[in-house]
């Protein structure tokens, strides 16, 4: 009966999740360490859609990760169903399109 040899060294799972924890946390020190200081934001009215976007060090760590989350999502995805979702794109868009000129989602809001 043969042994086989052990070894000491963690599971390759955990070390890519350690590689991703450390990788983020250097991202998102970056961006705190490069934030200016000092700065104000210009006057934006109470009324303004620009009031419902997240201060820029947010955005900037939120739309790689938004990125790195559908490049996940497109390749646990069957190809079947993504050439299905990819084809029928322009019909999706048409839709919207037409719903929001007649006012449909305005109407269903109120």
């Amino acid at each position: 009966m043969t042994k086989q040899p052990t070894t000491d060294q963690p599971p390759k799972s955990s070390m890519c999740g350690s590689c991703i924890s450390l990788l983020l946390a250097i991202a998102i020190g970056a961006l705190l360490a490069l934030s200016p200081k000092g700065v104000s934001p210009p006057a934006v009215p109470a009324s303004s859609y620009t009031k419902l976007i997240p201060p820029w060090p947010i955005l900037l760590t939120l739309g790689p990760l938004s990125d790195m989350l559908r490049m996940a999502a497109d390749a646990l995805t069957p190809p079947d169903v993504l050439v299905r979702m990819k084809a029928t794109a322009y019909w999706q868009s048409e839709v919207q399109y037409a719903l929001v000129k007649n006012g449909i989602p305005d109407a269903m809001d109120a």
